[in-house]
């Protein structure tokens, strides 16, 4: 995954990919503090999603993207969304960065001691019925009023047969929005490596 670099008040953490480990120097004038978030800035979202499943037919998974370009945000921020999106009962997705730094993942709420960081760009990532598109847009659009930063929505669902979206392609179109194709999973995947359960019933067997 990208980098990406929070930046605190008289602090720096670089996110990289890597060991979990630190070290700080300090001046009279500031203390630097640099560590590494082994997570990385987001996951492989739908770009895997012929052999992850990960969004299903009859399910659309958001993707909501807070300051990018160059513009950052605050894990404060964020927290706002989080939130609100909790609240609404989404899926936050596991494997997601933001996630891992949730202390509790049903509320939404981020660490209490990242609150005051900043990142360059974060990702946070949900996953609802399809039926729920619209709500979630003017969710993110009613929220997004309160942060100060940009905030960037991508969707992502299961085309039909003929590669086509008549289902929430429409429901975005009618919000607004001019549809651009960005990630596509063309299905050429396959799971090579069985689940260890599936190995060891064979085994017995």
């Amino acid at each position: 995954m990208r980098t990406a670099v929070v930046i605190a008040v008289l602090a720096v953490a670089a996110v990289a990919p890597g060991a979990s480990q630190g070290a700080a120097l300090q001046t009279p004038e500031t203390q630097l503090t640099i560590s590494y978030w082994p997570e990385g800035r987001g996951t492989e979202e739908v770009k895997t999603n012929d052999v992850s499943d990960r969004v299903m037919v009859g399910e659309v998974g958001f993707t909501i993207e807070f300051g990018r370009p160059g513009v950052g945000v605050w894990f404060r921020d964020m927290q706002k969304m989080c939130w609100a999106l909790a609240e609404a009962g989404v899926s936050f997705e596991k494997k997601n960065p933001v996630t891992s730094l949730m202390s509790d993942v049903s509320t939404g709420t981020i660490r209490e001691d990242i609150l005051n960081e900043k990142v360059l760009s974060a990702i946070v990532e949900i996953k609802v019925p399809v039926e729920r598109t619209e709500e979630i847009v003017r969710l993110v659009w009613r929220v997004e009023k309160e942060v100060d930063t940009v905030v960037a929505i991508g969707v992502g669902t299961r085309c039909d047969a003929n590669g086509d979206d008549p289902i929430v392609g429409p429901i975005l179109e009618k919000l607004g929005y001019k549809l651009e194709r960005a990630k596509t999973n063309i299905g050429l995947g396959r799971i090579t490596n069985r689940p260890v359960e599936q190995v060891l019933e064979a085994v017995r067997q």
